[in-house]
């Protein structure tokens, strides 16, 4: 199965030159990509070390299909709209957010029988709740290369529009029910932190247990991404981990009984925290172990992280320019290639049980470390140290 990781790497790779330098790719280039992919299997029969780079290239080959596909059936539809102004009707998908001009909503539009999300700024204060139908006439700017509002963070989080209202927007309530339980259920966990806590706390708590950090001022993010503890108020792996063992420990370790809460409880955060890549990562690969107890059968974490990408990718092939994805899936191969090896190294100078919490910390970021220096500028020569002492205590 580790053919799969290969593969996965070469689905990634294709999808990251897709994304940024080879998007609207000749079509005759990516024919005779697609025949190298499919006669690289046939070569690595024959000659057993090209297995690696055969999947590497049907990786790549699978990515150019896909995108062709994908292009083609979902995102054709929204190049008539890049730039245009007209009436349209927009699905609120969760609470509106005030900004400086107004509020900004994320919604969903469709067109030709697809749904599409988006995020649509609006000049007025009213409240917009999830569910809430928005009609007026909007502008909207393509987010997708080449677009009017270009913008891979945009594009990675799965909103390919910008719409901004022209005009005074109507409000009208609409659909209500369970499809937007974890919206409303996140902002009554907001109301409860905010009734309970100083008001100095709320932030940090706020960021810490749901993934917003909108509170949060600049001083105190500053600190802990110098700190290199800027990870704990970004919702990621290690959170789901600890919903994890929490729900284990509280069925007492019964692998059916802990799979029948867990996965739902998984799913359901990870709607709280708005299914941001890093926990869809998380969920995907506790799922799944959860899954191989109850059936059973061997957990390969390499494997099952291969999956979880892959998933994430085909899903929507733009996450591969999400920095949480990226530094997400870095940060769990260096534990899965580096923390045994570096942990039997400290065990022979170390304390074992303060070896093993060094190991995690250092293999984790043995991968990440290079790329958080790219997105945010700042490497913390105190990372291993802070997270020594500040893990524990979350």
């Amino acid at each position: 199965m580790r053919k799969l990781a290969w593969f996965t790497l070469g689905f990634a790779l294709g999808m990251l030159g897709l994304t940024t330098l080879l998007w609207g790719l000749s079509p005759w280039f990516g024919l005779v990509l697609l025949a190298l992919g499919a006669l690289a299997p046939l070569a690595s029969r024959r000659w057993s070390r090209l297995s690696v780079p055969a999947a590497v290239l049907l990786g790549v080959a699978a990515a150019w299909g896909w995108m062709e596909l994908v292009q083609a059936r979902f995102y054709t539809p929204l190049n008539i709209l890049d730039g245009q102004t007209g009436t349209a009707e927009i699905l609120a998908l969760d609470y509106g957010e005030q900004t400086d001009y107004g509020q900004q909503v994320k919604g969903r539009i469709y067109l030709e029988g697809k749904g599409y999300t988006l995020v649509a700024y609006l000049k007025e204060n009213r409240p917009v709740e999830p569910g809430n139908r928005l009609t007026g006439e909007f502008r909207f700017r393509l987010t997708l290369p080449g677009g009017e509002k270009e913008s891979g963070y945009a594009a990675s989080s799965g909103m390919f529009l910008r719409a901004t209202a022209r005009s005074a927007t109507a409000v009208e309530p609409g659909q209500a029910g369970l499809r937007f339980f974890p919206q409303r259920l996140a902002k009554r966990m907001k109301g409860i932190l905010r009734r309970c806590l100083p008001e100095d706390v709320f932030p940090f708590a706020q960021s810490l247990l749901l993934g917003d950090s909108a509170e949060l001022d600049y001083g105190t993010k500053t600190a802990l991404t110098v700190s290199g503890i800027r990870h704990i108020i970004a919702v990621s792996g290690l959170h789901v981990g600890v919903l994890w063992l929490l729900i284990r420990r509280l069925a007492g370790n019964r692998r059916y009984l802990t799979a029948l809460v867990g996965i739902p409880a998984v799913a359901l955060f990870a709607a709280l925290v708005g299914f941001t890549p890093s926990v869809c990562r998380a969920g995907l690969m506790v799922g799944l172990m959860m899954l191989a107890e109850c059936l059973g059968r061997e957990y390969d974490p390499l494997t099952e992280l291969s999956l979880a990408a892959l998933v994430l990718l085909v899903f929507n092939p733009f996450t591969v320019l999400s920095a949480g994805f990226q530094l997400s899936v870095l940060s769990v191969l260096g534990i899965l290639l580096f923390e045994r090896p570096i942990q039997r190294k400290l065990e022979e100078v170390l304390w074992p049980r303060l070896a093993g919490p060094i190991a995690l910390t250092l293999s984790a970021m043995s991968l990440s470390t290079p790329l958080a220096a790219w997105y945010f500028g700042v490497v913390s020569l105190v990372g291993v140290v802070t997270n020594l002492l500040v893990l524990p205590l979350v």
